[in-house]
């Protein structure tokens, strides 16, 4: 009963406008300069919007652990849809390049197939992978034009 009473003093102390941020704070705020319009294209606001509502989780790639994330963005001038998976240096080194190739073009697909649910018009050819390991020596394979690449 005690936590009934203390709920509703809380919402009526809220909807009287008791407790509110000072006005002061607002306009003191080191943040404010952050809450203006920022000029983004439509297509990072969407890519932006599926990165957080499907790849923010732990996600199991592949059985071999290989690819540990994925990040989208606007990529060639916004020409193509950009997408950067970080490879497991361990798993990377233990599993053949065939196996490693299947993986990679799996995901991509993978990632295609969500995108497409917000962006119907994303085919093979508008997208630009790659896949980095961190700590060895960077960009390893590029999928552009509907191809798979080996890095130079």
């Amino acid at each position: 009963m005690k936590k009934l009473i203390l709920l509703l003093f809380l919402i009526i102390i809220v909807n009287l406008g008791i407790v509110c941020p000072s006005s002061a704070f607002q306009n003191e705020s080191p943040l404010k300069k952050y809450m203006e319009p920022a000029n983004i294209s439509k297509l990072d606001w969407l890519l932006l919007n599926v990165q957080i509502s499907s790849f923010t989780g732990k996600i199991a790639w592949d059985e071999y652990g290989l690819i540990s994330s994925v990040s989208l963005y606007s990529a060639k001038g916004g020409r193509k849809v950009g997408m950067t998976f970080v490879a497991n240096k361990e798993a990377y080194i233990k599993v053949e390049q065939h196996v490693i190739d299947k993986v990679f073009l799996y995901a991509i697909n993978s990632v295609t197939e969500i995108i497409r649910h917000t962006i119907p018009e994303i085919k093979k050819e508008n997208i630009y992978a790659n896949l980095v390991v961190i700590h060895y020596s960077g960009i390893q394979l590029i999928f552009e034009n509907g191809k798979l690449l080996k890095s130079d």
